[in-house]
């Protein structure tokens, strides 16, 4: 009975760590393009994006090539919304139906958000088709 336990519990313990491991490694992706899920995205400019989940609240940030932070989410997305990030050209895209439409231009020397608004048409020649239904809504 008691290396029953013991068993059980080694298991568990191995499920615990190794599912743990899984948010760390960078998934399988193409370097740009569509980010719909919690993970580490390796992008093809060199770049990593970190998307995390914590309580229905999505969250993200972008590091450089040598693991500087450039990018930090400040405003959270509803999970259980539609959302999703897109990352083309050094831009980061983020579509969100509960808090609207921005993107980070990593091309420029100052980083910030850009909120889409009918006053800000400056995205318009930047935005990639795929997603340009979504942020002309």
């Amino acid at each position: 009975m008691k290396k029953l336990v013991l068993n059980s519990f080694i298991f568990l313990f191995f499920i615990i760590v190794f599912s743990n491991c899984k948010n760390n490694r960078v998934l399988n992706w193409t370097g740009k393009g569509l980010i719909k899920a919690k993970g580490k995205y390796k992008t093809n400019d060199g770049f990593v994006i970190i998307v995390n989940n914590k309580d229905g609240l999505i969250s993200y940030k972008v590091n450089n090539s040598v693991g500087k932070t450039v990018v930090v989410s400040k405003r959270k997305i509803s999970s259980y919304q539609k959302w999703y990030l897109y990352w083309d050209n050094k831009i980061l895209w983020v579509y969100s139906s509960d808090i609207g439409p921005s993107y980070w231009n990593l091309n420029k020397n100052n980083i910030k958000e850009c909120v889409i608004t009918d006053n800000n048409p400056e995205f318009l020649k930047l935005l990639p088709k795929k997603i340009k239904d979504d942020f002309l809504e």
